[in-house]
C-alpha cells in the first residue's frame, strides 16, 4: 500500500516519491500552530526565514529540516542537509540526502533507496515557486 494524493500544482494524482516531496515541502513550509486539530505540524522554519544568513542560522535550518522530517515523514531516514543560499538573488533552499521507504508510513523498512532533492524555502515563502 503506497500513499496516494493530489499534486498542489496540477491537480492530478501522485504517489510515490513525487508524493513525499511535496509532503516534505509542506511539512518545511507550515508554520508550527498554524493547524487546526494538528497543531504540531509543521516546522519553525517559516519563523527563520527572515534572521541574517550566518553559521548559526545554517545549523538550525539543518537542524530543524532533520527533526521535522523525522517527527512527520516516516518514508524518509534523513542522512545529511545542506543549505543552500544564493545572496545576490536570495534564494535560500535545502539540498536532502535521505533514504526513501516506500512503506516506511506502514512500519516498514525492508525496502529502500537512496534519494535526493531539493527545497526551495525563500522563493517558496513568497509565493514564486
Amino acid at each position: 500500500m503506497t500513499y496516494q494524493g493530489i499534486n498542489g500544482k496540477t491537480g492530478t494524482d501522485i504517489t510515490g516519491l513525487a508524493h513525499v516531496i511535496q509532503s516534505v515541502r509542506d511539512i518545511l513550509l507550515t508554520p508550527i500552530g498554524s493547524r487546526v486539530l494538528r497543531r504540531s505540524y509543521g516546522s519553525r522554519i517559516p519563523d527563520m526565514i527572515d534572521r541574517p544568513i550566518t553559521p548559526s542560522l545554517i545549523m538550525d535550518i539543518q537542524m530543524e529540516v532533520i527533526d521535522a522530517i523525522e517527527r512527520q515523514e516516516p518514508r524518509l531516514g534523513v542522512e545529511r542537509v545542506l543549505v543552500d543560499y544564493d545572496p545576490i538573488s536570495g534564494r535560500l533552499a535545502v539540498q536532502i540526502v535521505a533514504i526513501y521507504y516506500p512503506r516506511g508510513h506502514l512500519g516498514d523498512r525492508t525496502s529502500a533507496t537512496q534519494e535526493q532533492f531539493t527545497i526551495e524555502l525563500v522563493e517558496a515563502m513568497n509565493g514564486q515557486a
